[in-house]
């Protein structure tokens, strides 16, 4: 019985799939390392229960037993050095020509030429097998021991001594070449050419993924398990290409307190404040992809973190921690994706989920948020989202059509059917989609805000029609006449604004639990103000369909336990 157990709980052992994802400073090539650890190497503080024990300490204690049993170490995949490999494709003068015009001032490579031409010649015959793979012809277990060595061995001292060399005055150098190669692959398949063709958004996704199919042949000659840990996901379509592929795939977001990150960077980058300012603000543009393909091969990690399924956070500074935080959740999510159901969720976790649901019924076409506002006790007072006032609708339900021609009129304001700026630039949004066709039957919503902050060149926020998530929740209460929340819990699939910040202040909450940090002034400013003081905790936990997929049981556990009982002989007695 025990083997049919195995056999249930077999495809969750055999193939895991974990993807990183996180700003610059926060951890991700920290979490990656701990992941290739064999079980022996990670060192963790016992976990004892006495008679104060808690339910994290039962927890913990039933994680440290399950996976000194079960962890097995993951192969890193480094996307810097899949990157590597598509600049080896171009001869060395190609690439100092291309430099030189592409980057202000330039860059010094010359300290690359000595080892470019050897590399260049290794990596033709990567690119050969990968090439062979990628057409479904037969690879040979010699051919994925090649690819393997070339990835893990060879490629990555080569990849260090391109930082080293660039980084030699400030990482910046070093990420500026190598955002701007991703960049490039993701237009036009080529790390030196910015030639846009959709045709190649996921080139560089496609890479690693016959990497990874190529890494399983080389697994199974070697009788290794076939986890894989790639760090780190920069842009959010490249993570949605292994979301949509591999049931196994699961995109964890490392996450620090801001100031912690940033002491990093100082400490460890000798990164100044405006420099940290400007990688932000390169991995995390504005707009949208509506308003720019190059989003859609651009970093941006703000995006790829609201797409996470898994948030870890790893506080501390620069120095002064032992990860044993970070190394505790890892362990414990890679169990839980071995064993769904092995722990039940922390109560952060429950509540998010309900928040991350609550999101979907939000009309947004921007972006939906979810909130869930707890009392003192932790009980659910209110669930709200972004949205329009009752009674209006929903942007994504409204049409630049039926405004345009007068259909459905209760669905517009007086002033987008009056006003003549606004139904002159109604008339020139409309000639930008003369051919339906393309459009494959999708609605013609469009946001307000958006439409009138171009009319009158501003970026006032106040002009949306939807009230904010935790807005909404809150006036939930006042509306259906519910219970005060001083004391309570604000969580929100994304942080509270200056206006949200100050309305959950005035209501006595005392901890708010968000996802990402508002990028303005609302924890300084508002949170960090005065007597009453809300304390800020980042998300950590699963969320959205990782949240079912790691604590839905397989099997109820009475049964499962029930399978090992050691088999015993029964004796029937006769009564006459």
């Amino acid at each position: 019985m025990n083997g049919l157990v195995e056999k249930v709980y077999q495809h969750r052992n055999d193939y895991i799939l974990i993807g990183l994802t996180g700003k610059i400073g926060s951890g991700c090539t920290t979490a990656a390392d701990i992941l290739t650890k064999k079980v022996d190497e990670i060192v963790l503080p016992e976990i004892n229960i006495g008679e104060d024990g808690r339910d994290d300490l039962r927890k913990k204690y039933i994680i440290s037993r399950f996976y000194k049993s079960n962890w097995s170490a993951f192969t890193k995949i480094c996307v810097r050095d899949v990157i590597t490999t598509f600049v080896l494709n171009n001869s060395f003068n190609d690439l100092v020509e291309y430099i030189n015009a592409a980057i202000p001032g330039g860059l010094d490579i010359n300290f690359l030429k000595p080892d470019y031409d050897d590399k260049r010649e290794l990596n033709n015959k990567f690119i050969e097998i990968l090439a062979k793979r990628a057409e479904k012809q037969e690879i040979t277990t010699e051919h994925a021991e090649y690819v393997y060595n070339y990835l893990t061995n060879t490629l990555p001292p080569f990849t260090t001594t391109i930082k080293k060399g660039l980084s030699a005055e400030s990482y910046r150098e070093f990420s500026k070449a190598f955002q701007l190669f991703g960049d490039n692959i993701r237009k036009s398949g080529c790390a030196i050419n910015d030639t846009f063709d959709s045709v190649n958004i996921y080139s560089l996704a496609n890479r690693i993924n016959i990497i990874i199919k190529i890494f399983k042949l080389y697994n199974k000659r070697n009788n290794k398990k076939n986890y894989f840990v790639i760090d780190a996901f920069r842009n959010p379509f490249e993570s949605m290409f292994f979301k949509e592929r591999y049931s196994a795939f699961y995109l964890m977001a490392i996450k620090s307190p801001e100031e912690d990150r940033h002491d990093r960077l100082f400490k460890e980058l000798n990164l100044n404040k405006t420099q940290i300012e400007d990688q932000d603000k390169k991995e995390n543009p504005d707009g949208s992809p509506l308003e720019s393909r190059d989003i859609f091969v651009s970093q941006n990690i703000s995006a790829c973190i609201e797409k996470a399924d898994i948030h870890i956070n790893n506080a501390g500074k620069h120095g002064t921690g032992n990860f044993n935080e970070l190394k505790g959740r890892l362990i414990a999510y890679v169990s839980l994706i071995q064993h769904p159901g092995l722990i039940t969720p922390e109560r952060d976790e429950k509540l998010m989920q309900i928040a991350y649901t609550a999101k979907l019924n939000s009309g947004c076409i921007s972006r939906q948020v979810g909130a869930v506002v707890t009392n003192q006790h932790g009980a659910i007072v209110s669930i709200g989202w972004n949205d329009v006032p009752e009674g209006q609708t929903q942007c994504l339900l409204r049409n630049l059509d039926h405004l345009n021609s007068g259909t459905d009129l209760k669905s517009y304001s007086d002033y987008e059917k009056l006003d003549c700026q606004f139904r002159e630039k109604v008339q020139i949004k409309l000639e930008t989609f003369k051919s339906r066709e393309m459009l494959k039957g999708r609605g013609l919503a469009f946001c307000f805000k958006g439409f009138h902050n171009e009319i009158k060149k501003d970026k006032n926020q106040v002009h949306t029609r939807a009230l904010h998530a935790e807005e909404n929740a809150f006036l939930q209460i006042v509306k259906h006449g519910g219970q005060g929340v001083k004391g309570g819990t604000l969580y929100t699939t994304a942080s509270p604004c200056e206006l949200c910040s100050k309305k959950a202040y005035q209501l006595g909450i005392k901890r708010i639990v968000y996802i990402e940090p508002y990028p303005g002034i609302a924890v300084s400013h508002v949170v960090h103000s005065g007597t009453n003081q809300p304390s800020m905790s980042l998300f950590s936990g699963a969320i959205g369909q990782a949240y079912s997929k790691l604590y839905d049981p397989i099997l109820p556990y009475k049964d499962e336990l029930k399978a090992f009982h050691a088999p015993t002989e029964c004796t029937e007695t006769v009564i006459t």
